[in-house]
């Protein structure tokens, strides 16, 4: 078991304290700064956990598809959204064509990315995006990686300065638009990126 599979074991240990934990933060402010960005009405939500911002994107009207690598989650998504499509998938490997969706939303998963594979995860993500699409990704503030423990169960995560992040991204060919950065409970950075 590597890094991410030993993250996916934690929360579906963890998965009542963590679903009080994520149904109280709202994010509606973000979604609405990302959606100045979006010329089309296909997201995929990547790491979707059980399916709040999902939600909050059908409600809005988008064609909104989800994947996560937790299986508990991707069937509370599915239950949550039931009109949308939801997918057990590993973000380092998207199985979806080129080019096919017009924002990608990613939203405290990439943390679970190993540094190492950083790199050839933002590339997937580049692929599937379409030419003028939007880039959503918010990660915690810090140096390095490692694993920390909550709720009885310890999680990896990898930590980024805002330019460590944008220097990956535009090493790929996104063009970084804007950062936004909020403290929930830790430092985010949040950043808004472009398939050119």
């Amino acid at each position: 078991m590597d890094e991410v599979d030993k993250t996916v074991a934690a929360y579906e240990e963890i998965l009542p304290a963590f679903l009080r934990q994520n149904e109280q933060f709202d994010m509606g402010e973000q979604i609405e700064w990302f959606r100045k960005y979006l010329h089309g009405k296909k997201i995929l939500d990547i790491g979707c956990g059980p399916g709040r911002d999902s939600e909050a994107f059908n409600r809005l009207g988008f064609e909104v598809t989800g994947i996560d690598f937790t299986i508990s989650f991707v069937k509370m998504a599915q239950e949550r959204v039931p009109e949308r499509k939801f997918w057990r998938m590993d973000m380092r490997k998207l199985q979806f064509k080129g080019e096919e969706f017009d924002g990608l939303w990613c939203l405290a998963s990439f943390i679970h990315i190993p540094k190492r594979e950083g790199l050839e995860t933002l590339q997937g993500f580049y692929r599937v995006l379409k030419r003028g699409g939007a880039l959503f990704i918010g990660v915690k503030k810090g140096d390095g990686e490692g694993w920390m423990e909550k709720f009885g169960q310890e999680r990896f995560y990898a930590y980024y300065q805002e330019e460590e992040l944008q220097k990956l991204l535009e090493s790929i060919g996104f063009k970084v638009k804007e950062t936004y950065n909020r403290k929930v409970g830790y430092d985010w950075i949040n950043i808004i990126a472009i398939k050119e």
